[in-house]
């Protein structure tokens, strides 16, 4: 019956959810000194940086060196080593651990873009902690176990309460656009889409950053605008709101 009510709560909650929580995450991270590590195991020879196809340049070794401490490397880990161009500017190469060859465990490179043939910066590989990942890492290097499961289950009540929450917001835009009639289809079409995202299609954190980035994106074009058009009225719901609220007259109803 109030929509201001509504607007209200949706400027809060990511007031809280990225001011206060990413303040206080950021905080435990930088606390912590897992943001600021040693490499994990270091280059027997300095690899070269070869370019490929595309004009590109990758690691001309796929062999990783064994670690420097208790750990062993697993498939599927995330690593980075630091190059640097001719002009000193420093960047990371990101790589995913694969299976043992025979001659040891190997890692395959992701590409990067430079105008002339790169090197090495530091004679190391650096383990990376990707998204989530990190901030385990900060609450374990307090209580061995503890990042491990909160930030699990943080995460997925996370994902899951915003699975639903946006479900509802499009629904509202299908039922306003096509009418009750076609709530069903919809529901059908947004649970495949999740089985569908969950299939194995992005496989890398820096693919679902492009999905997301490109699918904000979409809702930037189209609600910046809307903003612009509809500004007037937002305003005078919230002043005619505010004002009632003030006047009583809506806690007397």
């Amino acid at each position: 019956p109030e929509p201001v009510t509504e607007g209200v709560v949706a400027g809060l909650e990511p007031f809280i959810d990225t001011i206060v929580v990413c303040t206080i995450t950021a905080l435990v991270i930088l606390s912590s000194g897992v943001w600021k590590r040693d490499a994990v195991a270091d280059f027997y020879a300095e690899p070269a940086f070869e370019q490929t196809a595309n004009g590109e340049y990758l690691p001309t070794t796929d062999l990783l060196p064994q670690r420097n401490d208790d750990e062993t490397w697993v498939p599927g880990d995330q690593v980075f080593l630091m190059a640097q161009d001719a002009d000193g500017k420093r960047m990371r190469v990101f790589g995913t651990v694969q299976g043992d060859n025979g001659s040891g465990q190997t890692v395959a490179w992701r590409a990067i873009s430079a105008n002339a043939p790169p090197t090495l910066a530091e004679n190391g590989v650096f383990a990376d902690y990707p998204a989530a990942t990190l901030t385990a890492r900060a609450f374990d290097s307090a209580w061995d176990g503890l990042g491990q499961w909160m930030v699990t289950i943080a995460v997925f009540l996370f994902a899951i309460s915003t699975m639903i929450t946006w479900s509802y917001y499009a629904e509202q835009g299908v039922v306003y656009l096509m009418g009750e009639r076609w709530v069903t289809p919809y529901r059908i079409g947004w649970c495949a889409l999740i089985f569908v995202t969950c299939m194995g299609f992005i496989r890398t954190d820096a693919e679902l950053d492009t999905v997301s980035t490109v699918a904000l994106g979409f809702m930037l074009a189209i609600n910046l605008p809307t903003m612009i058009l509809l500004g007037t009225r937002i305003m005078g719901a919230w002043n005619d709101y505010f004002a009632r609220l003030k006047d009583g007259e809506i806690a007397r109803r």
